[in-house]
């Protein structure tokens, strides 16, 4: 949260990291807290984005994937910074599972909802989406940029965080739909509920609208 990364939920509970002995009888996670992974936040010690994002990869894959994205596409690491943090994290306690986050993540993703989405697709099967496609409007001079697409599918999915829409923007969500069905492609949207409570029928509407009735074998 101090490096203004996602994060889905507030913990409750404070965890802290100590460059001491680790406690394994108090609960403690052992892996080595060296200087390459310690920055200064208003003098205060706190681990860098790198090994915040790694950190978070080791314990859960969701929050691995919005942190991981969301700091290689506000610049606040580099690929080789985080290769370089797994590096220093091998044989800690779920770095198999913070490598594969790292291999996927993706700076072109622009909301945490994107990141959980394009996870959630991975792990079913689905065909790689195109990131931020720009799509070409008839009398329009510059293209139309949506959140995830199947160009050969003609299918656009758009990733929405908002609960609702306020003032204008319900209007402007419609205008650019209007735009883009001209084009040929579908719209499909899909909010947290969708991943997270539903994501079985979501998928399943995914695979239908994409003209797919399962997932490749």
């Amino acid at each position: 949260m101090l490096h203004a990364l996602p994060t889905r939920h507030v913990p409750q509970r404070v965890e802290l990291t100590s460059a001491g002995r680790a406690n394994p009888r108090r609960g403690a996670r052992a892996a080595t807290l060296g200087p390459a992974d310690v920055e200064f936040w208003f003098g205060v010690r706190v681990t860098t984005p790198a090994r915040t994002c790694i950190d978070l990869a080791r314990h859960d894959r969701r929050a691995g994937v919005m942190a991981c994205d969301s700091a290689l596409h506000q610049r606040l690491v580099t690929v080789d910074e985080l290769k370089a943090g797994l590096a220093r994290a091998q044989r800690w306690p779920g770095v198999r599972q913070a490598r594969e986050i790292v291999h996927f993540a993706d700076a072109r993703a622009e909301s945490p909802l994107e990141s959980v989405v394009r996870l959630a697709l991975h792990d079913s099967g689905f065909p790689p989406p195109e990131l931020q496609y720009e799509i070409a409007v008839p009398g329009r001079r510059h293209p139309l940029r949506v959140d995830l697409c199947w160009p050969r599918h003609r299918l656009i999915l758009e990733a929405d965080g908002r609960t609702k829409y306020v003032g204008d923007e319900n209007w402007r969500e419609k205008r650019r739909e209007a735009l883009l069905r001209p084009t040929g492609f579908r719209i499909e949207r899909v909010i947290w509920s969708d991943v997270e409570r539903t994501w079985a029928a979501t998928s399943a509407y995914l695979w239908s609208a994409l003209g797919l009735s399962s997932p490749p074998s």
